[in-house]
């Protein structure tokens, strides 16, 4: 019996040491060879003209995350209140399911949620937020002691005007997330409740992030 087990235990070992990195390599092709495959939505701004201006905010893990920290990175941009919570479930909802999705995959995504009432919202509120949706580490829950989340805010909201009219009516709880390249350029502006625009914000962040990875191949 002692001998059985001995066995089984080896097996497990082998399984660990040669087996999982196996896995994993096989995983990590497949995921590019998706990436590669992935078209961009007729959502996306082909020709960015509009780079995101400086912005320097704390999240309630003591993080610091500034445009330059996130220099190389695809970046989703939403904006909330903790009062806004009931208001914007299914928001944060579907940035789980993308946060879950990509989670372990890539390190050139970030979904950065930004507090658009920092006089209000306390990490504390933050914090209970990121628990609520189960925020890791590629998701950072945000707020600033000046009106940087707001400049942010109205660039991108005025970037989005440009390209499709008219979108955010209550600027109290933002109802669209935006998305930034690696290189802090606008590239889109998403209402994830309608499952049309979810598929399509799905599709770009794929899109931009193959982008970014053929170009770090070439260097």
């Amino acid at each position: 019996m002692g001998n059985r087990k001995g066995r089984i235990w080896t097996l497990v070992m082998i399984f660990i040491i040669i087996g999982l990195p196996v896995c994993t390599a096989l995983l990590l092709r497949n995921g590019f060879q998706t990436r590669a495959a992935a078209p961009a939505s007729s959502r996306i701004v082909l020709t960015p003209v509009d780079k995101q201006p400086a912005f320097r905010e704390v999240s309630f893990r003591g993080d610091t995350i500034s445009q330059f920290r996130m220099q190389g990175k695809v970046l989703i941009h939403t904006f909330a209140s903790f009062e806004c919570v009931p208001e914007i479930d299914t928001l944060m909802r579907k940035l789980y399911e993308i946060q879950s999705d990509y989670y372990g995959k890539t390190l050139s995504l970030r979904i950065l949620t930004h507090s658009i009432k920092p006089d209000q919202d306390t990490y504390a509120d933050l914090k209970i937020m990121s628990d609520r949706y189960a925020g890791r580490e590629v998701w950072h829950f945000l707020r600033a002691d000046d009106s940087c989340a707001q400049q942010l805010f109205q660039w991108c909201t005025v970037a989005a005007e440009k390209n499709y009219g008219k979108m955010e009516t209550d600027s109290d709880c933002p109802q669209f997330v935006y998305l930034v390249d690696s290189e802090g350029m606008f590239r889109g502006a998403y209402n994830v409740r309608d499952e049309n625009q979810f598929h399509d914000l799905f599709n770009d962040v794929l899109f931009l992030i193959n982008k970014l990875d053929l170009h770090e191949q070439e260097k």
